[in-house]
């Protein structure tokens, strides 16, 4: 719950401001505190709705670069390592590409805890190309994570189908991913099969 603004300027820059209470604006946390910050997007090419997916095969390229941060006074539980009354802060930028069924999209996020000083970042990329125009699509995504301290940073190699019924609203999707988290001795290796089936109405 809370206020988000958001509008465009002269169709090339797109702007989204925001207040929204605990964690984040897709979690219900009832406290005292707001996550606040705001989100900058300007279209070097072309005009889109920032989806990942280059869906519509566009004719021509279509080129975004985003920047983003927020504050949040932690008075609760939160998503990253913190404890309540501490000052946190997220902040990154990433980049859109989308062209004839292809995309890529490359993402850098930061997140700073001020009062433990601590520094978490996170490194990702993915991308995907429309096998059949606007239906089948094969995917790849590859995720680092790296935590303050020793032992526990991440990494996440993913590859996937998706099948679009009816656009973004109604598709089916696979993927598997192979999992590394760095721990004392050798690292944790894991896999995952994941099959998500979404309607949506939008």
């Amino acid at each position: 719950m809370g206020l988000n603004v958001f509008g465009t300027v002269k169709d090339r820059f797109l702007y989204e401001l925001f207040a929204v209470n605990g964690a984040g604006s897709d979690s219900l946390n009832l406290n005292k505190s707001f996550l606040t910050g705001a989100r900058f997007t300007y279209f070097a090419m072309g005009k889109d709705d920032l989806s990942t997916a280059d869906i519509d095969y566009s004719e021509t390229p279509i080129i975004a670069i985003s920047t983003f941060g927020a504050y949040d006074k932690a008075d609760g539980n939160i998503p990253a390592r913190g404890a309540r009354g501490d000052n946190t802060f997220r902040m990154g930028g990433d980049m859109t590409f989308k062209y004839k069924g292809f995309s890529f999209v490359p993402e850098a996020i930061l997140f700073w805890n001020k009062t433990q000083s601590s520094k978490d970042y996170a490194l990702s990329a993915q991308s995907g190309y429309f096998v059949i125009p606007k239906k089948l699509e094969v995917a790849a995504q590859g995720t680092y994570i790296n935590f303050s301290g020793t032992d526990n940073n991440r990494q996440e190699y993913s590859g996937g189908i998706n099948y679009y019924f009816y656009g973004q609203p109604v598709k089916i999707q696979a993927d598997y991913s192979y999992l590394v988290t760095n721990v004392a001795g050798p690292d944790q290796k894991d896999h995952r099969l994941r099959v998500n089936f979404q309607m949506g109405f939008f």
